[in-house]
C-alpha cells in the first residue's frame, strides 16, 4: 500500500469514466472505478488485449497489488516517454496517426472501437507510438461509423495536411491548441472554420457535372451557371415528363475525407520541408560512401561518458541536431534512457527515422527549444536526466540569440540530476570548416566561462577537443 501523500494523480486524467491515472515512486498506475471493474477484467482477458499487447500498440499492463482507498482494482502500466504533441515532428505525427488507425482497426475486428482519438493518448516507447488510454477501448456504439473519427480528423489529419503545404506556423498553432474548445466559450469547430478551404488542393466554389462527369469548375460566373443548370434540367424534365437532373451542380466541395480512405491518404502524405539554417549540419561526418564516420571529438566525449556510465541511468542530448552523437551513446553504452531534443523539426525527422529503422527503442526524440518552452516546469520534470549534454550550442545561445550565460547554465542545472557536459567555443561564431567567423566580444573569454560554470557545477574536468571546442565536465552542486 502506497503513501497517499506521495501519490500524484495525472492532471490529464479528468474525464475518464474508466479510472484515474496516478504516479507513485516512478511507476504508473490506473485506479479503476467500481462500476468499470467488470469491463476492465473482460478487456484484460480478451483476445483483443492480447493482440494489442503482443504488437506493442498499448503499454504492458497487469493487475497490481497496490491498495488505494476508494478503489478495488489498480493496474500498473509500463513507463513510457511523455512527449507532448507540440514536441512531435512530421514523421512522429504521421506514425502516431497511422498507429491510432491500426489500433482502431484491430479493435473493430473484436467488436470494439476507440472512443477517443486525441493526441494526448499517444506516448512513445522509444520511437514507437503507443496508445495508452485503455479506458477508451469500448464496445462499438454504431456499426456505420467510428465514433471518434471526426476528432481524429481534426487533431491528426488536418495538422499533417498543413505540414505537407509547408504551413508550419498553422501546424504549430494547431498542435499547441488541440483542446481549445475545452478552455474557452464560444468556440468554433475546426471543420466549420476556414481550415478546410485553406487546405483544399483545388479550391473552386462549385463543380458542374453531366451524367456524373465534371464538365466545368472554378468558373467566375457561378450564379449564371447555377441558373442555366436549373433551366436545362427543367426543360429535360418536361420533355421526359418526369423530374430529371442530367446536369448536377455542387457548391460545397469541402468534404471530410471518408473514413475508409483516410489511412491510404495519410500513408501518401509527404512533408516538403522548409529549409532551416541547420540542415545537413552533420554532413562533414559522412564518408564518401554516405556512411557516418564519427569525429575524434565525438569518440573522446563517449570515452568520458563511459567513465561515469555506472552512475547514469538517463541522458538528454540538448540541441543534438540530427542525433548522430546520441546514436553513438546508444551504441556504446548501456544507459537505459536516452533522449534527443532539438528545436529544428527537420533535424528531428532525420533522427526519428534513423532510430525507428535501427530499432533503437532506448532513444526518444522531441522538437524542443530547451531554453524557452510552453511550460518550463513541466518540461523540466519530463526531461530531467542524470546526464545533460550540450555540445556546440552555448555560443549560438549567447552570441546570436543573446541569452546570458547565467540563463543557459541555470537551464542546464535544472535539467540535470547529476552530471553536465558542456562545450565552450573560445573563437565564438567561427567555423572549423571555412575557418572564418565573427570575432567575439572582449568579455567572451575562457576565464569568464569557467568562472560562471563553477558557480553552478563542481568542475570535474576540462579538455580541449578541437581548435574551437573545449569540453567542460561538471557535477551538480
Amino acid at each position: 500500500m502506497g503513501n497517499s501523500i506521495e501519490i500524484k494523480f495525472s492532471t490529464k486524467s479528468m474525464v475518464d469514466d474508466f479510472g484515474r491515472v496516478f504516479f507513485y515512486k516512478d511507476k504508473v498506475y490506473r485506479a479503476i472505478y467500481k462500476n468499470s471493474i467488470n469491463n476492465c477484467i473482460e478487456l484484460l482477458e480478451s483476445n483483443l488485449f492480447q493482440e494489442l499487447t503482443l504488437k506493442g500498440l498499448i503499454p504492458k499492463t497487469f493487475i497490481s497489488n497496490f491498495e488505494l482507498t476508494d478503489f478495488e482494482l489498480v493496474l500498473e502500466h509500463e513507463v513510457l516517454s511523455e512527449i507532448q504533441q507540440h514536441e512531435w515532428s512530421f514523421e512522429m505525427f504521421k506514425r502516431a496517426a497511422l498507429t491510432v488507425l491500426k489500433i482502431n482497426k484491430i479493435c473493430q475486428k473484436y467488436g470494439y472501437e476507440l472512443k477517443d482519438a486525441h493526441t494526448f493518448n499517444v506516448l512513445f516507447r522509444g520511437t514507437e507510438p503507443v496508445y495508452v488510454d485503455l479506458g477508451s477501448i469500448s464496445k462499438i456504439e454504431n456499426n456505420n461509423e467510428w465514433i471518434a473519427y471526426k476528432e481524429f480528423y481534426c487533431v491528426f489529419y488536418l495538422p499533417l495536411v498543413f505540414w505537407t503545404k509547408k504551413e508550419v506556423y498553422i501546424v504549430r498553432k494547431l498542435v499547441e491548441s488541440n483542446f481549445y474548445k475545452m478552455q474557452t466559450a464560444p468556440f468554433q469547430d475546426m471543420l466549420d472554420s476556414k481550415l478546410m478551404s485553406i487546405i483544399c488542393d483545388d479550391p473552386f466554389k462549385y463543380k458542374l457535372q453531366f451524367r456524373r462527369k465534371i464538365i466545368l469548375k472554378n468558373c467566375n460566373y457561378s450564379k449564371i451557371v447555377n441558373k442555366v443548370t436549373n433551366i436545362l434540367n427543367q426543360i429535360i424534365s418536361i420533355i421526359k415528363r418526369k423530374e430529371t437532373k442530367v446536369f448536377k451542380y455542387e457548391q460545397n466541395i469541402y468534404k471530410i475525407t471518408p473514413e475508409n480512405e483516410i489511412e491510404n491518404v495519410i500513408l501518401n502524405l509527404n512533408y516538403q520541408k522548409r529549409i532551416s539554417e541547420w540542415d545537413s549540419y552533420h554532413v562533414s561526418n559522412y564518408s564518401n560512401n554516405n556512411i557516418f564516420s564519427p569525429s575524434k571529438r565525438f569518440l573522446r566525449i563517449i570515452e568520458h561518458i563511459k567513465n561515469i556510465e555506472k552512475d547514469v541511468d538517463s541522458v538528454v542530448d540538448l540541441a543534438g541536431n540530427e542525433g548522430f552523437f546520441t546514436k553513438l551513446i546508444a551504441e556504446n553504452t548501456n544507459i537505459s534512457k536516452i533522449r534527443l531534443v532539438d528545436y529544428d523539426s527537420n533535424a528531428i525527422d532525420v533522427a526519428y527515422n534513423m532510430y525507428f529503422n535501427s530499432k533503437l527503442n532506448r532513444v526518444s526524440v522531441s522538437v524542443l527549444n530547451f531554453i524557452f518552452t510552453l511550460d518550463i516546469e513541466n518540461t523540466i520534470n519530463r526531461y530531467k536526466s542524470d546526464l545533460v549534454i550540450a555540445l556546440a550550442v552555448t555560443h549560438h545561445l549567447i552570441l546570436t540569440q543573446k541569452y546570458s550565460l547565467d540563463v543557459v547554465l541555470e537551464r542546464l542545472e535544472m535539467y540535470t540530476n547529476k552530471y553536465v557536459f558542456v562545450e565552450f567555443m573560445p573563437l565564438g561564431l567561427w567555423s572549423i570548416n571555412t575557418r572564418t567567423g565573427v570575432k567575439p566580444p572582449e568579455w567572451y573569454t575562457f576565464d569568464w566561462f569557467k568562472l560562471k560554470f563553477e558557480k553552478y557545477f563542481d568542475l570535474l574536468n576540462i579538455e580541449t577537443l578541437e581548435e574551437n571546442r573545449i569540453l567542460f565536465i561538471g557535477k551538480k552542486k
